[in-house]
């Protein structure tokens, strides 16, 4: 009993991981396409770590 309530706990942290790291993706492209440089250059920023984030925790890219 116990194990399965770790294990949902850790299904429910890796979903909301996944969640995490996709609204990170999607806030950092709409500010790759926001005019003014300097917000494009920290946007560019975010997605480029966040895609190693994801790479690192072994998490699939197309999952996010």
């Amino acid at each position: 009993m116990a194990m399965e309530a770790l294990l949902g706990l850790i299904g429910n942290l890796n979903m909301l991981t996944n969640l995490l790291l996709g609204v990170v993706l999607l806030v950092s492209v709409g500010m790759i396409a926001y005019p003014e440089p300097s917000v494009r250059h920290n946007g560019l920023i975010a997605f480029l770590i966040t895609l190693l984030a994801a790479a690192l925790t072994n998490i699939p890219i197309s999952v996010v």
